[in-house]
């Protein structure tokens, strides 16, 4: 199993996973609209010759054709029809740690229902579900370092209590490695970093690291909704998205030990 097609690997995770495989030795053919290869077309003729498929195609806020259904439901839907007439079986699927039934949350839904197709599926198929993710040109720290930059004072979540284990982006990569090393289909893994920390922390973190002072301002969750839906209508890379909003009022922890156990089988 050495030639992987990789959907959105042009990304900021796309970069690192593309990377990554290419180190291990796989043959990658990058499928984004970048390479020319828009994923929401995929055609069987794609996939001549791919021995598996990686899929980390996903959007943080909504932006003309480009909906949160139709980029992480109905490309999945597609992809899993393309795949079975293509003849190839594994599909390592990367959503998110919160992804769950919520129709008052659209990108937790749809990440969701996609997973739900994946799971319903003839293919051999893993999921592996990241929490918040950092590393070279990430969206998180590169904002929250921009915050600080701005201001001494940081506008955080509510009481900025929201609990997350940040993961390297590089580990994000290594898990999609060995899922096609070592596959354990019909799975599902949270992939997260060991340490628990909540947003006040990570905040404090960034700002120590940066060697600048920093003072945190609790902000009432309904007061940070029209700031983020202005930056999502201006700014090309806003800092921060209704989706992204929503994840650290709730969280992004996830249980590492599953993942872990299963990494340790590998290794005997």
């Amino acid at each position: 199993m050495r030639r992987i097609a990789v959907i959105g690997g042009t990304g900021f995770l796309g970069r690192h996973v593309v990377a990554e495989l290419e180190r291990q030795g796989y043959s990658v053919r990058i499928l984004s609209r970048r390479t020319g290869h828009d994923a929401l077309h995929l055609s069987s003729s794609d996939l001549t010759g791919i021995d598996a498929v990686v899929n980390l195609a996903g959007i943080k806020r909504e932006e003309g054709s480009q909906s949160f259904e139709s980029v992480h439901v109905d490309l999945v839907r597609r992809l899993i029809d393309v795949m079975n007439a293509a003849g190839v079986r594994r599909l390592i699927h990367v959503s998110v740690v919160v992804a769950r039934r919520a129709p008052d949350l659209p990108y937790h839904n749809t990440k969701w229902k996609a997973e739900e197709h994946i799971r319903s599926s003839d293919l051999n198929w893993t999921i592996l579900r990241p929490g918040v993710i950092y590393g070279a040109g990430d969206d998180m720290l590169n904002h929250l370092a921009l915050m600080i930059r701005v201001s001494p004072v940081f506008p955080i979540v509510g009481a900025g209590s929201s609990p997350m284990r940040p993961v390297d982006v590089r580990d994000v990569a290594k898990a999609v490695a060995a899922s096609l090393r070592h596959p354990c289909p019909a799975k599902t893994y949270d992939i997260v970093g060991p340490d628990l920390l909540d947003l006040r922390e990570v905040v404090k973190r960034v700002a120590s690291a940066m060697g600048l002072p920093i003072r945190i301002w609790n902000t009432p969750v309904p007061l940070m909704r029209l700031p983020v839906r202005i930056m999502e209508a201006v700014m090309r890379e806003p800092l921060s998205t209704r989706a992204q909003l929503a994840m650290l009022v709730e969280g992004l922890d996830g249980d590492p030990a599953p993942a872990r156990t299963a990494s340790s089988r590998t290794r005997r």
